[in-house]
């Protein structure tokens, strides 16, 4: 299959009758992603990821240079495949746009996302954690590794379990 050279977006959106992200899709994916040099954004919605195709999706993105956004938003992901999409993205040289709202961040994922924030290499100027049930200490330890001179331009934690933060 010849893949569009011009793509810009790429969106993916599962329904009731295909919820989950299968193999064959993710390797259709991976083509596209390796042979496009002008995607900028990349989105899946409303998907169930098994590990293999997140994998799968994790390297093709890391061999594009052109993609700036990408969106995991209800996509069923796992507190260890959260971690996983944010260690994918870290030494990214051109990713500006994290959405990973309404899945299931935890504890690896929230440290991930520390280590993200708090490394003087994060290009991030947007991310996006709407609903995903972080408490008043998550969001402010990810407020605390914002340094001075940071890219980040915008938070989003709309729809958590946050009270006032206060330092």
């Amino acid at each position: 299959m010849e893949i569009n050279k011009n793509l810009r977006l790429l969106k993916f959106k599962g329904n009731r009758c295909e919820p989950s992200f299968c193999v064959n899709s993710a390797t259709l994916l991976d083509d596209a992603l390796r042979s496009t040099k002008t995607l900028e954004s990349l989105s899946f919605g409303f998907f169930q990821m098994p590990s293999i195709s997140l994998s799968s999706i994790n390297s093709a993105t890391a061999a594009n240079k052109s993609l700036r956004k990408l969106y995991f938003v209800v996509c069923q992901l796992e507190d260890n495949q959260i971690a996983e999409v944010i260690k994918c993205i870290t030494d990214h040289e051109t990713i500006e746009e994290l959405d990973i709202s309404r899945n299931r961040c935890k504890d690896e994922g929230l440290r991930a996302l520390v280590e993200l924030l708090s490394s003087t290499d994060c290009k991030l100027t947007v991310l996006i954690l709407s609903s995903l049930n972080f408490f008043t200490s998550d969001v402010a330890l990810l407020l605390c590794t914002l340094w001075e001179g940071h890219s980040l331009e915008e938070l989003n934690v709309s729809r958590n379990e946050i009270s006032s933060i206060r330092f």
